[in-house]
């Protein structure tokens, strides 16, 4: 095995992260080393309530929510306070199945068994294990014109 050197360099005009893997040829090692850097994208990686840092796979992700001053994410078998806030989380999932439901909820539409509409303009979100909530009327035309398959842009 070749040694590896990392090197970091600043480039304000990208707004993602470029990773450029250069070795002589692409052999076994550079073709592994490339699949973990492709795998680290597809983690959510944020802090937890104690400091330690934690992994998500964003489809493991039912929903993320604020309550008081905590935000917390929530999968079929836990629900962890980390430290970061909901914008800064939504940033992270944005371009994915998340979308936003009200002020203080973010949810995967990927986990959403059923949706109902109410005749009072409501929406009533149930997750596969069950569990439930309700978007506000102002992300209502956000939600159904994503359900349908459009983009439109937050309000």
């Amino acid at each position: 095995m070749r040694d590896i050197k990392a090197r970091f360099q600043r480039n304000e005009e990208l707004e993602h992260i470029d990773v450029l893997v250069q070795a002589p040829e692409q052999d076994r090692q550079v073709r592994e080393l490339m699949d973990m850097i492709a795998a680290q994208r597809q983690l959510l990686i944020v802090t937890g309530k104690n400091g330690t840092l934690l992994h998500f796979e964003p489809n493991s992700i039912l929903r993320v929510s604020t309550i008081g001053k905590h935000t917390e994410i929530v999968t079929e078998s836990e629900h962890v306070v980390v430290r970061q806030s909901l914008i800064e989380l939504e940033r992270q999932l944005c371009g994915g199945c998340f979308i936003r439901i009200a002020r203080h909820e973010l949810v995967n539409l990927s986990k959403i068994r059923k949706y109902d509409f109410t005749l009072a303009g409501t929406l009533r979100l149930e997750f596969a294990d069950g569990m439930e909530t309700w978007a506000s009327r102002r992300c209502i035309p956000a939600i159904r014109a994503r359900l349908n398959g459009k983009e439109t842009q937050n309000t």
